[in-house]
Protein backbone atom coordinates (compact mmCIF):
# COMPACT_ATOMS: atom_id res chain seq x y z
CA UNK A 1 0.00 0.00 0.00
CA UNK A 2 1.44 3.40 -0.89
CA UNK A 3 1.98 6.13 1.70
CA UNK A 4 -1.02 8.24 0.67
CA UNK A 5 -3.42 5.32 0.96
CA UNK A 6 -1.84 4.29 4.25
CA UNK A 7 -2.28 7.80 5.68
CA UNK A 8 -5.89 7.93 4.48
CA UNK A 9 -6.52 4.59 6.20
CA UNK A 10 -4.94 5.86 9.44
CA UNK A 11 -7.15 8.93 9.49
CA UNK A 12 -10.35 7.30 8.29
CA UNK A 13 -10.08 3.97 10.12
CA UNK A 14 -8.50 5.31 13.30
CA UNK A 15 -10.59 8.30 14.06
CA UNK A 16 -7.88 13.52 14.51
CA UNK A 17 -8.06 18.81 19.17
CA UNK A 18 -10.58 21.20 18.91
CA UNK A 19 -14.21 20.69 19.79
CA UNK A 20 -16.74 23.42 19.34
CA UNK A 21 -19.70 23.44 21.63
CA UNK A 22 -21.56 26.68 22.05
CA UNK A 23 -18.55 28.64 20.81
CA UNK A 24 -16.00 27.15 23.22
CA UNK A 25 -12.92 25.08 22.52
CA UNK A 26 -12.25 21.97 24.55
CA UNK A 27 -8.77 20.48 24.32
CA UNK A 28 -7.45 17.23 25.75
CA UNK A 29 -5.08 17.65 28.69
CA UNK A 30 -1.36 17.02 28.01
CA UNK A 31 -0.57 13.33 27.70
CA UNK A 32 1.69 11.97 30.42
CA UNK A 33 3.38 8.78 29.13
CA UNK A 34 2.18 5.78 31.11
CA UNK A 35 -0.77 7.64 32.67
CA UNK A 36 -4.38 7.38 31.57
CA UNK A 37 -5.31 10.58 29.68
CA UNK A 38 -7.95 12.84 31.16
CA UNK A 39 -10.29 14.57 28.71
CA UNK A 40 -12.48 17.60 29.32
CA UNK A 41 -15.70 15.85 28.31
CA UNK A 42 -18.74 18.06 27.63
CA UNK A 43 -21.60 18.14 30.13
CA UNK A 44 -23.79 15.05 29.79
CA UNK A 45 -20.97 12.82 28.54
CA UNK A 46 -18.47 10.53 30.23
CA UNK A 47 -14.93 9.48 29.42
CA UNK A 48 -14.73 6.04 27.76
CA UNK A 49 -12.14 3.74 26.21
CA UNK A 50 -8.59 4.07 27.44
CA UNK A 51 -5.05 3.49 26.33
CA UNK A 52 -5.09 -0.18 27.34
CA UNK A 53 -8.45 -1.02 25.73
CA UNK A 54 -9.15 -2.52 22.33
CA UNK A 55 -9.80 1.06 21.14
CA UNK A 56 -6.29 2.29 22.10
CA UNK A 57 -8.07 5.61 22.48
CA UNK A 58 -9.83 7.74 25.06
CA UNK A 59 -12.99 9.57 24.09
CA UNK A 60 -16.22 11.00 25.44
CA UNK A 61 -19.57 9.26 24.99
CA UNK A 62 -23.19 9.92 25.72
CA UNK A 63 -26.36 7.93 25.18
CA UNK A 64 -27.69 8.07 21.63
CA UNK A 65 -31.37 8.09 20.65
CA UNK A 66 -31.73 4.37 21.30
CA UNK A 67 -29.43 4.34 24.32
CA UNK A 68 -26.39 3.24 22.33
CA UNK A 69 -23.00 4.84 23.12
CA UNK A 70 -22.43 7.86 20.91
CA UNK A 71 -19.05 9.60 20.68
CA UNK A 72 -19.42 13.27 21.57
CA UNK A 73 -16.48 15.46 22.56
CA UNK A 74 -12.69 15.12 22.45
CA UNK A 75 -11.02 11.99 21.05
CA UNK A 76 -7.43 10.97 21.77
CA UNK A 77 -5.82 7.91 20.16
CA UNK A 78 -2.52 6.68 21.57
CA UNK A 79 0.34 4.45 20.50
CA UNK A 80 1.21 1.54 22.83
CA UNK A 81 4.10 3.74 24.07
CA UNK A 82 1.58 6.31 25.34
CA UNK A 83 2.47 8.90 22.67
CA UNK A 84 -0.40 10.70 20.92
CA UNK A 85 -1.40 9.00 17.66
CA UNK A 86 -4.43 11.08 16.72
CA UNK A 87 -6.55 13.82 18.32
CA UNK A 88 -9.80 15.40 17.33
CA UNK A 89 -13.45 15.57 18.34
CA UNK A 90 -16.86 14.13 17.69
CA UNK A 91 -20.18 15.95 17.60
CA UNK A 92 -23.22 13.66 17.92
CA UNK A 93 -21.19 10.66 16.68
CA UNK A 94 -19.58 12.43 13.72
CA UNK A 95 -16.04 13.74 13.39
CA UNK A 96 -15.88 17.52 13.52
CA UNK A 97 -13.25 20.25 13.45
CA UNK A 98 -9.50 19.83 13.25
CA UNK A 99 -7.98 16.33 13.49
CA UNK A 100 -4.24 15.81 13.79
CA UNK A 101 -2.26 12.57 13.37
CA UNK A 102 1.25 12.10 14.79
CA UNK A 103 4.10 9.67 14.30
CA UNK A 104 5.46 7.71 17.28
CA UNK A 105 8.07 10.42 17.98
CA UNK A 106 5.41 13.15 18.18
CA UNK A 107 6.01 14.61 14.70
CA UNK A 108 2.94 15.76 12.81
CA UNK A 109 1.83 13.43 10.00
CA UNK A 110 -1.47 14.94 8.95
CA UNK A 111 -3.95 17.72 9.67
CA UNK A 112 -7.43 17.81 8.28
CA UNK A 113 -10.78 19.31 9.12
CA UNK A 114 -14.12 17.54 9.31
CA UNK A 115 -17.67 18.84 9.12
CA UNK A 116 -20.47 16.37 9.79
CA UNK A 117 -17.98 13.46 9.34
CA UNK A 118 -16.88 14.67 5.89
CA UNK A 119 -13.45 16.05 5.02
CA UNK A 120 -14.02 19.78 4.73
CA UNK A 121 -11.21 22.33 4.52
CA UNK A 122 -7.45 22.16 4.16
CA UNK A 123 -5.71 18.79 4.43
CA UNK A 124 -1.92 18.66 4.85
CA UNK A 125 0.48 15.72 5.19
CA UNK A 126 4.13 15.61 6.25
CA UNK A 127 6.94 13.04 6.32
CA UNK A 128 9.74 13.69 8.81
CA UNK A 129 8.67 17.35 9.08
CA UNK A 130 8.61 17.96 5.31
CA UNK A 131 5.30 18.84 3.68
CA UNK A 132 4.34 16.30 1.01
CA UNK A 133 0.68 17.11 0.32
CA UNK A 134 -1.70 20.05 0.57
CA UNK A 135 -5.24 19.97 -0.73
CA UNK A 136 -8.69 21.47 -0.13
CA UNK A 137 -11.89 19.55 0.52
CA UNK A 138 -15.49 20.73 0.39
CA UNK A 139 -18.21 18.43 1.74
CA UNK A 140 -16.06 15.32 1.24
CA UNK A 141 -14.78 16.17 -2.24
CA UNK A 142 -11.44 17.59 -3.34
CA UNK A 143 -11.81 21.05 -4.84
CA UNK A 144 -9.21 23.39 -6.29
CA UNK A 145 -5.46 22.97 -6.52
CA UNK A 146 -3.80 19.99 -4.86
CA UNK A 147 -0.06 20.33 -4.32
CA UNK A 148 2.29 17.39 -3.87
CA UNK A 149 6.00 17.56 -3.27
CA UNK A 150 7.64 14.59 -4.94
CA UNK A 151 11.42 14.19 -4.80
CA UNK A 152 11.81 17.92 -4.10
CA UNK A 153 9.55 18.92 -6.97
CA UNK A 154 6.13 20.56 -6.58
CA UNK A 155 3.36 18.99 -8.63
CA UNK A 156 -0.01 20.78 -8.81
CA UNK A 157 -3.25 19.17 -9.94
CA UNK A 158 -6.62 20.92 -10.10
CA UNK A 159 -9.69 19.07 -8.82
CA UNK A 160 -13.41 19.65 -9.19
CA UNK A 161 -15.86 17.45 -7.29
CA UNK A 162 -13.04 15.03 -6.35
CA UNK A 163 -11.95 14.43 -9.96
CA UNK A 164 -8.88 15.86 -11.71
CA UNK A 165 -9.74 18.66 -14.13
CA UNK A 166 -8.72 17.72 -17.66
CA UNK A 167 -6.91 20.48 -19.49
Amino acid sequence: MNFKKTMMAVIVAAPLASFAQTGTTVKPQPVVPGAEPSLACPTGTRQSGGKDTVFEATFCTKAGRLGEPLMHGPYLGLYKSGQKRVEGAYLEGKRTGLWIAYDEKGGKLEELTFDNDLWNGKRTQWIAGSKILEENWVAGKRQGIQKEWLKGKEVATEFKDDAPVKK
